[in-house]
């Protein structure tokens, strides 16, 4: 913790300020702090900040006034220097113990632009910066490092001189996030209205939510060369190139690493650089990263990101470590003392049954043995691209192509064996192969992972296949819309008690439909995959409405997943499968949106210059929200999906709304301007 105080120093250094009435943007921090009335400003970098603090003139006590820091538990500062040549240093360490990572440190550095009287510990863990009564305006800086003291040092003077004042830092921070989130500039919103400010603020809210996640832990070292301190590594120590973390797989393979390849094509390919770093310093890809490997959440969903990357093509990762590490969670059981943070826990009972019996031991069976079955088609569908790739050999190529076989095999035979033809939901199994005689459809927990059988029995990788077992695609189709129509009742099931995911989820009001919670979220999207696009579109549509406002999210935000939903919704399309090509196609609300696409150097694509996707929807309201047909540069695109392949390529990708000529100019005159910014 740390903020600005007047008078003898407090445990509590931010004081007392009120949320709603301060500035909180990516690259800015304002707030008035009270009872003193101190105004406290903060800009930042990759790997630090500064600080502005101006105190009130108005000081009849005569307090003194101060900045302090306060590290936690038993975190401690390393070294306090006091004034020379005007300024003064403090330096803190803070250590954590997390799972099997050892010597893990968090190195800080903070220096005083304004001269202080004096700078020193007071109380338990805290170091605070003296300023004369008088003083008015004071500046700080705060650089940080994984790696060491000296580190923090390095990054302090590549990203906090002297030479930049605060406004020059702030302005810095605005152009770095004003140039991402520009990448997808709303040209044309629609007519002004509450409602249009409304979509461009949850918008541009969620696409910043999506890109804070996950976290880099690549420094850059005195000789410019980018290291990283590695949590994944058992031994810990420093390794070179990137490294991520801060992320939920179970979350964020739905919509946020379909919305970077689709968006940002080569901050995906460092991302996913990152993850294989990971699983080259600790011998796994992680599940739940925090810092390092944490035992958290079912299924293996790092393999869906890693094999999204390699069947579109990604540039900017080896694809052959790639291949390594996607294979080895699909055939290599969990090691012992992972407790379940890494791997396929129950691997050799799903192998052998091909799903995992409520009676063998493992937890969340029906939800487990569904998300490996995801895990491996979309495995075996980069096997497939990989196979017939020419940078393999002709022998790799045969055993990737032939793994690849066996796990498509073993993801379609989970869907046959836990399919229940009585209730048309996917239902717990034992050993024997004996359906559970106690099932309950809106029970949750026991089988299913926060969720009951209406939230898990459509899995999306393999769509035919499941419209196969309901006797055909209408078949399906009437399932989905039994899932929106039942009521949004629940019951407790193994959980014992009622949680917040099954409270949204009633107050939502979209029967057994819980846009709180990510399971649900690729549901609605498959009623255009079985023949009902208008469907998905009126649902799509409603979700946007009510689930989203400037303030609120109708349940889970996690790791910018839910954020990362709207915004793909929102441009009218979704990757209700992630692991493949395909973006379902909806209903876009943004009359003009163009992505501007960088220039690729090489990789799987090769060499090809920058290029803009207009994404063009000119009859789009909130009561026009039907599409007539879809055309990507002049050429009708049949059936309800379009390919990343032909996006990626640029161009016009226009949605003809009811009632709008197919032949008139795609672009509205005289159109309003909108656009994104920090």
């Amino acid at each position: 913790m740390f903020g600005p105080q007047m008078g003898q120093p407090t445990d509590n250094p931010m004081g007392f300020w009120e949320p709603r009435a301060a500035t909180i943007k990516p690259h800015l921090f304002e707030t008035q702090t009270g009872p003193d009335g101190m105004h406290f400003s903060l800009a930042p970098t990759m790997h630090g900040a500064a600080f502005k603090v101006s105190f009130p003139a108005y000081n009849p006590a005569g307090h003194d006034k101060h900045v302090c820091f306060k590290l936690e538990g038993d975190d401690r500062w390393t070294n306090v220097r006091g004034v020379s040549e005007g300024r003064a240093t403090a330096t803190g360490r803070c250590h954590r113990v997390n799972g099997n990572v050892r010597n893990y440190n968090h190195y800080i550095r903070i220096e005083s632009e304004t001269s202080p009287q004096n700078v020193q510990e007071t109380g338990r863990n805290m170091v605070c910066f003296t300023y004369g009564r008088a003083a008015t305006d004071v500046t700080l800086r705060i650089a940080t490092s994984l790696i060491s003291d000296e580190q923090a040092e390095v990054s302090m003077r590549r990203e906090l001189p002297v030479s930049s004042p605060f406004e020059v830092i702030a302005a810095e921070a605005k152009q770095e996030w004003n140039t991402l989130l520009k990448r997808v500039d709303v040209v044309d919103p629609g007519e002004f209205s509450d409602e249009t400010d409304r979509h461009l603020t949850v918008f541009y809210t969620g696409l910043y939510r999506a890109l804070c996640f996950p976290r880099r832990l690549d420094e850059t070292d005195k000789n410019g060369n980018m290291v990283h301190y590695s949590p994944y590594d058992h031994n810990g120590g420093v390794h070179p190139g990137p490294l991520v973390t801060d992320n939920g797989f179970w979350d964020t393979f739905r919509t946020c690493y379909p919305l970077y390849s689709l968006l940002f094509p080569e901050i995906s390919g460092f991302i996913i650089a990152g993850w294989l770093n990971a699983y080259k310093e600790g011998g796994w890809l992680p599940k739940w990263a925090s810092p390092g490997y944490r035992t958290s959440m079912v299924g293996t969903f790092a393999d869906v990101s890693v094999a999204d990357a390699i069947v579109k093509h990604v540039p900017g990762f080896d694809t052959g470590l790639a291949w390594e590490a996607i294979k080895k969670d699909s055939f290599t059981p969990e090691p012992r003392g992972m407790q379940g943070a890494v791997a396929k826990v129950g691997l050799e009972t799903y192998n052998s049954h091909q799903y995992i019996p409520y009676d063998s031991g493992v937890s969340e069976f029906v939800s487990r043995s569904l998300d490996f079955a995801f895990a491996d088609s979309a495995t075996s569908r980069a096997a497939k691209v990989l196979g017939n790739s020419d940078s393999m050999s002709q022998h790799l190529k045969g055993q990737i192509l032939n793994d690849g076989e066996k796990l498509w095999s073993r993801a379609v035979a989970v869907l046959h064996n836990l399919y229940d033809q009585s209730t048309g939901l996917m239902r717990p199994k034992n050993s024997r192969g004996e359906f559970d005689h106690n099932f309950n459809p809106v029970s949750w927990g026991g089988g299913y992972t926060e969720g009951s059988a209406w939230h898990h029995s459509f899995p999306p990788f393999a769509i035919d296949v499941l419209a196969s077992l309901h006797g055909g695609a209408s078949n399906l189709a009437a399932k989905l819309h039994e899932l929106v129509d039942t009521p949004g009742t629940f019951h407790p099931g193994g959980y014992g008690q009622t949680i917040h995911e099954m409270e949204e989820m009633r107050a939502f009001a979209m029967g057994q439909y819980g846009h709180n919670n990510q399971p649900c979220h690729h549901l609605l999207w498959l009623f255009a995959l079985v023949g009902e696009p208008k469907t998905t579109q009126k649902y799509v549509r409603q979700v946007i409405d009510h689930a989203y406002g400037v303030d609120f999210y109708a349940g889970d935000e996690d790791n910018g997943e839910n954020g990362g939903w709207f915004v793909l919704a929102a441009l009218g399309l979704y990757a209700a499968a992630p692991g493949t090509e395909e973006y379902v196609m909806g209903s876009p609300i943004f009359r003009h949106v163009k992505v501007s696409l960088p220039a690729d150097t090489g990789g799987p694509n090769g060499a090809r210059p920058a290029r803009e996707l207009n994404i063009v929807a000119k009859g789009t309201s909130k009561k026009n929200i039907f599409v007539d047909g879809v055309s990507l540069n002049g050429q009708a695109v049949s059936g309800p999906v379009v390919m990343d392949s032909a996006l990626q390529q640029g161009g016009i990708l226009r949605f003809v709304m009811e009632g709008e000529d197919p032949n008139s100019s795609p672009y509205v005159e005289n159109s309003g301007g909108g656009g994104g910014g920090a």
